[in-house]
């Protein structure tokens, strides 16, 4: 991967996990900005209420996919990822967008979020400072560059050579 910003979809990818607030939360952000979102590892029921209850328009969907299918498909081509999770571990999902050039709004507790997308970490279910974060990376392009690059940088601390290291 390089520091060139690829061209994006307008959608907001959107994982179903473990926790049920993530997707909540999630497109509650889309909702308020009026964008589409893709989402994977979520049911299809799950998906139609989202498009009939919440009237969220899911430009692309797919449950469990295998990792190189869901890094080109689903992770790459998305604008941006929105990741609320409580998890404060070591978050693939945020790895993931870091070395696909996609930024990730996530937990500011979570030690993965505070090495690659500092600039991005918010309270989990701090949907207005969410809502002006992912409004500003699809409004302003230089923040948008500058947020990808810092994280394709920081990312190398998770490569093989450096955990060895460690």
């Amino acid at each position: 991967f390089s520091k060139k910003v690829d061209k994006k979809n307008e959608d907001i990818l959107i994982y179903g996990d473990n926790n049920p607030n993530n997707p909540i939360v999630a497109l509650a952000v889309a909702r308020m900005l009026g964008k589409p979102v893709a989402t994977t590892e979520i049911s299809d029921e799950v998906v139609w209420y989202m498009q009939t209850h919440f009237g969220v328009t899911v430009s692309r969907h797919s449950g469990k996919c295998d990792q190189m299918e869901y890094l080109s498909m689903w992770v790459r081509p998305s604008k941006v990822i929105i990741y609320p999770t409580r998890w404060v571990g070591t978050a693939r999902q945020v790895i993931s967008g870091a070395l696909c050039g996609t930024p990730v709004v996530g937990n500011r507790d979570s030690h993965t979020q505070k090495r690659l997308f500092p600039m991005l970490g918010t309270f989990i279910y701090d949907v207005v400072k969410m809502v002006e974060l992912v409004g500003r990376l699809y409004n302003d392009k230089d923040f948008y560059a500058e947020c990808c690059n810092y994280a394709l940088e920081a990312v190398k601390f998770y490569s093989v050579k450096n955990a060895v290291k460690r």
